[in-house]
Order: C-alpha cells, then sequence, then structure tokens
C-alpha cells in the first residue's frame, strides 16, 4: 500500500510483483530439476541470497498457483493498458491480496 501512495504507480508495482511471480516459478521449476542455487543465479541472473529467497517463498504456491498469479498479473497488465476507465490501484490492490493470503 506504501508503494501505491508513493511515487510508484500502480503500473510499477504490478511489474515489481509480476517479476517476483516469475522469479519464484522459475526458481521452484529449476529446484525440482535439481539445480543448485548456484546453477540457478547463473541462469536467471539473480544473486544467490535471491534465489534462497525465492526457493523460500515458492513452498507457499503449486506452479499451478504460480501459472495463475503470473496470468492474474499478464490480464491485470492488459486492462491497465487498454481500459481508460478503471481503478487501477484498486485492481493492483486486490491482486496483492489475493495472492497474500
Amino acid at each position: 500500500h506504501e508503494l501505491l501512495n508513493a511515487a510508484d504507480k500502480p503500473p510499477a508495482v504490478l511489474y515489481m510483483i509480476t517479476r517476483q511471480f516469475r522469479n519464484i516459478f522459475q526458481c521452484q521449476s529449476m529446484i525440482k530439476e535439481g539445480k543448485t542455487v548456484s546453477e540457478i543465479a547463473s541462469l536467471t541472473g539473480l544473486r544467490d541470497f535471491a534465489v534462497r529467497e525465492c526457493i523460500a517463498q515458492s513452498r507457499n504456491f503449486t506452479p499451478d498457483m504460480l501459472k495463475a498469479a503470473l496470468k492474474d498479473c499478464l490480464e491485470l497488465n492488459y486492462r491497465l493498458v487498454t481500459t481508460a476507465k478503471f481503478n487501477d490501484t484498486v485492481a493492483v490492490e486486490t491482486l496483492i491480496i489475493k495472492y497474500s493470503s
């Protein structure tokens, strides 16, 4: 909520959320393939500590949940770009609430 009220606009916050879900999904997939933290960091361009955090966060989601989250982010981004009369702040807040519980 602080990000939405600060200088960051809802599309920027949505970008950060989408990026995090993508990172979590990639790390989860690669860990299941047997890759090490260092290998994942090298392949994704993330630092080791970020990979470890994404792996920890991935325990809260199934692969299907992460795919659904990424789909929701994509659809919301499309609505932000194409719909003039749209409360983007409320939409991003709703997405955050949906995936934080």
